[in-house]
């Protein structure tokens, strides 16, 4: 089994934007790892530096600073309201395990991440809704996005295409 996190020959060139909201399979272009076998695929979660802007034009000026955006909706007051949580606190590496082989014909790999998203915006000890809208929050929030991404993250490759990991 090869290692990633031994061979630092191999990299994904980023940024990467990914939906979490996305029931789809997400393909991860895997044209620039050598064939072999992996056992899993680690993440670095940092927040979006002027280099980033100039190597990928596509990445929003918006965006320069920040490493996690959420766009949603809180019920507040008997009343839906929109809300963007953003952070450039969220830098963080997480690894998720799994094996996959890479054939010398693959160009694209079904590969399915899942995030336990529930636990972003509740209190851990109380169950009590976190509101992305109020500063006292926004300290717990970006603990249990972190939180999330090291202990509750998982993925696989998705063979049978059915949205989930193998």
């Amino acid at each position: 089994m090869r290692k990633m996190d031994n061979d630092p020959t191999i990299r994904f060139k980023g940024p990467f934007f990914v939906t979490l909201r996305n029931n789809e399979p997400t393909p991860i272009a895997v044209d620039s790892l050598p064939p072999g076998n992996y056992n899993g695929i680690k993440f670095k979660v940092h927040a979006i530096v002027p280099y980033d802007l100039q190597v990928n034009p596509a990445v929003p000026d918006s965006f320069l600073g920040k490493s996690i955006y959420v766009k949603g909706q809180i019920y507040q007051n008997g009343a839906w309201k929109e809300f963007i949580f953003t952070t450039g606190k969220v830098n963080t590496e997480f690894k998720i395990k799994g094996d996959f082989t890479i054939t010398e014909t693959d160009r694209n790999i079904p590969y399915v991440l899942v995030f336990d998203l529930n636990s972003w915006f509740i209190e851990l000890n109380t169950g009590r809704l976190l509101d992305p809208n109020d500063p006292g929050d926004q300290g717990k929030i970006i603990s249990n996005i972190v939180a999330s991404l090291k202990n509750k993250a998982r993925g696989g490759k998705d063979r049978n295409r059915d949205g989930k990991p193998d």
